[in-house]
């Protein structure tokens, strides 16, 4: 053998050796990246479950509130005592009118008479009761429902049917404000009609 030939032959192992570990360098990274792809993944997959757990959630709702709503418009009253948790205190220590203003006769808002802290407290009790470990949901659903009752206590009722019909929503839903939002202005816009 040449003498030239075991220099060279020692130069084209160590140049192979030196591609093979930058190769397997790159396949580490390639690794480590696909990894990082597999975990996002995953945490995205949970999110698509409990948004269609909550779009699940809000159906049964729809759902609900139409049985109500058509079980009043046909004339018959849900007879059904609510549960102890459902049930929301006594609106007759509210039922008082309130001061005339101009012509007309304003009647006390049964939601107004909640305070601001209140509310939060018993909405905060139940998201944290609905959605146990689902932080970003909980806050979701005390904000859907402080804007509920932000609004309603603002209401101002003109007549004994809109005072009647807000008393009855928020004695059948108590502290969901949405619902008893959805009732009330359901009920005035049939009456309207």
């Amino acid at each position: 053998m040449k003498t030239w030939a075991v220099p060279m032959l020692g130069f084209s192992l160590l140049f192979v050796i030196g591609c093979t570990e930058e190769g397997n360098a790159e396949d580490q990274n390639e690794t480590s990246e696909v990894e990082s792809l597999l975990e996002e993944i995953e945490q995205l997959e949970m999110q698509l479950e409990d948004t269609l757990e909550e779009l699940e959630n809000m159906k049964l709702e729809k759902e609900e509130l139409e049985k109500t709503i058509a079980s009043q418009s046909e004339g018959g009253a849900n007879n059904e005592e609510p549960s102890e948790e459902e049930s929301a205190p006594s609106s007759e220590v509210v039922r008082e009118e309130e001061n005339n203003i101009g012509d007309g006769v304003t009647f006390a808002n049964v939601i107004a008479s909640i305070s601001d802290s209140e509310a939060e407290a018993e909405i905060k009790a139940q998201a944290e009761k609905d959605w146990e470990d689902n932080y970003a949901m909980q806050e979701y659903a005390v904000d859907q429902q402080m804007e509920a009752f932000d609004y309603l206590k603002e209401i101002t009722l003109t007549s004994e049917a809109e005072h009647k019909q807000m008393e009855k929503a928020y004695d059948d839903w108590g502290y969901n404000f949405r619902m008893v939002k959805y009732i009330f202005e359901s009920q005035i816009q049939t009456n309207d009609n």
